[in-house]
């Protein structure tokens, strides 16, 4: 019994004793050291915080501030959100400025929808043509404010070219303003009523110059421009004015190109004081009277009246690949002169030219005849010259000039042997007329007959009682009809009405 009852008092001993050190151990884990006495708090007041329309606030509370310790916590207050007020729109007038409605916070001054600018703006009616534009010129349009009355005007843009090939004349032309494109250049007409110096200030207002004319191939182009147009109704004696000039008796182009060559009509040059410029002849010159043709060129004082001008613009192509057609012969070539071939790009319509070269001479002798003659131009070939009948009816001057151009010179005959060749060539030539006479190159200085050449007038074949030297008779034909014999004659055509041909000849080098 009393084994029992010993270790039950210890087992209460040790659980006194454990109790106690729980009791100092949780006196440890207290702030307070052990021994002292808990903080006695100082307080200290946190303000309170009002809230605005966008930020929230906060209550009164408090802390100790010596621990730190929140005594009274602070509540947060919510935002009060904007008192919002309505900014009236303001209307836009013609020239001043207009706002769209918005809104702002009467309490705070917030803006919350923003007023935005209406800008100040006329109310136009619909658009009314001024003038039209052409491929040239921009147009213009205008509109007037309901408003205010305002005007606003506006330009056109002007036309794009719209190249289109004409079948015959082998030219593009614009179907637009019917201008035209030749070996990079265009040339357009314009039927008005200017003097020269207006024309002259509207080609270079369009960026071009008056046109110049510098080519047989240029002046076609031209007559069939001025040939194609339209002429004012009620008007006669029509021109259109070209870029040229004569300043000091000289006769000079606007763009300093050399004026070596012309298309002057029969009566193209009167030569008066006021006759400084030129014009290009219409089919609505008097042309019964004065005999000009269309597209011949005359000189005219630079207010007639009545008168169109014709620009011409160097086309501005980039570089590209280009489509051309085939050639087309402009002039033929011959055995004496080049001939001239173009063709065309279909894409942008630029123009290029080309030089044929002369065709050689090709001489088979005839034996009936006993002519060598080229079978390509019917010249004949005798001791080393050429010679070749032209049945033009021209001057003595102007077949001289003619024989000059090829080359060659009026035909000279210095022996039996070179007459009998020429009786027989132009038998051969004309075998069924004997009225065909022709200029030689024989003409007499008032002292003596000489030859073009130079050569010594030794041999000749003057008929009976020729050379008579009867009137102005200083020159020499052949005359079939009398036996090819030679007369003297004045160098009109219109003194002899069967003078229609001259002899040219040339040294032969093969």
């Amino acid at each position: 019994m009393k084994k029992k009852i010993l270790p039950i008092l210890l087992c209460l001993l040790l659980s006194c004793a454990l109790l106690s050190s729980c009791g100092f151990i949780s006196g440890l884990l207290n702030d307070d050291e052990p021994g002292e006495n808990k903080c006695e708090h100082t307080e200290v007041v946190d303000a309170s915080v009002t809230p605005t329309c966008t930020a929230p606030g906060l209550t009164e509370g408090k802390h100790c501030s010596a621990c730190g310790e929140v005594l009274i916590a602070q509540t947060e207050l919510p935002p009060l959100n904007h008192q919002t007020v309505i900014d009236e729109a303001v209307a836009q007038t013609c020239t001043e400025n207009g706002l769209t409605s918005g809104m702002h916070c009467s309490v705070c001054n917030t803006v919350v929808v923003a007023q935005e600018v209406i800008p100040a703006s006329h109310i136009y009616g619909e658009w009314i043509s001024i003038s039209e534009p052409d491929c040239f010129l921009d147009g213009e349009r205008q509109r007037v404010c309901i408003m205010c009355e305002n005007v606003d005007a506006d330009v056109i843009p002007h036309l794009e070219h719209k190249f289109v090939q004409n079948e015959e004349t082998k030219l593009y032309a614009c179907e637009s303003c019917d201008a035209r494109i030749l070996d990079g250049h265009l040339y357009a007409a314009f039927n008005v009523q200017v003097n020269w110096y207006d024309a002259y200030k509207a080609c270079d207002s369009m960026g071009g110059h008056l046109v110049t004319i510098t080519s047989d191939r240029e002046q076609a182009v031209i007559t069939e421009l001025a040939g194609s147009r339209a002429i004012p109704g009620g008007v006669v004696d029509y021109y259109y004015w070209t870029g040229a000039l004569k300043n000091s008796s000289r006769w000079k182009w606007i763009t300093g190109e050399e004026f070596s060559y012309t298309h002057w009509g029969i009566q193209g040059q009167d030569n008066s004081a006021n006759s400084w410029h030129m014009g290009i002849t219409t089919e609505l010159v008097s042309q019964m009277n004065n005999k000009m043709l269309l597209g011949d060129w005359e000189d005219l004082a630079h207010h007639p009246g009545v008168c169109g001008f014709i620009c011409e613009w160097v086309i501005d192509i980039e570089e590209s690949e280009h489509f051309f057609t085939e050639w087309s012969t402009v002039t033929e070539a011959s055995c004496f002169v080049e001939g001239e071939q173009y063709r065309i790009c279909t894409h942008c319509g630029l123009e290029e030219s080309e030089v044929i070269p002369k065709i050689k001479h090709s001489f088979i002798l005839n034996e009936e005849t006993g002519i060598n003659s080229c079978e390509h131009c019917d010249a004949a070939l005798f001791d080393g010259r050429i010679y070749k009948i032209f049945k033009i009816q021209l001057s003595w001057f102007d077949a001289y000039t003619y024989c000059e151009k090829l080359g060659g010179h009026l035909a000279t005959v210095t022996s039996e042997e070179e007459q009998a060749f020429i009786e027989q060539y132009m038998i051969s030539t004309s075998p069924t007329s004997k009225n065909e006479s022709a200029w030689l190159g024989a003409y007499d200085d008032g002292d003596s007959w000489k030859w073009v050449t130079g050569e010594e007038f030794e041999y000749n074949n003057w008929g009976q009682g020729e050379p008579n030297r009867d009137g102005a008779e200083y020159f020499a034909h052949i005359y079939p009809k009398s036996g090819y014999i030679w007369n003297d004659i004045a160098p009109s055509i219109y003194n002899v009405v069967n003078l229609v041909a001259f002899i040219c000849e040339w040294e032969y080098a093969e």
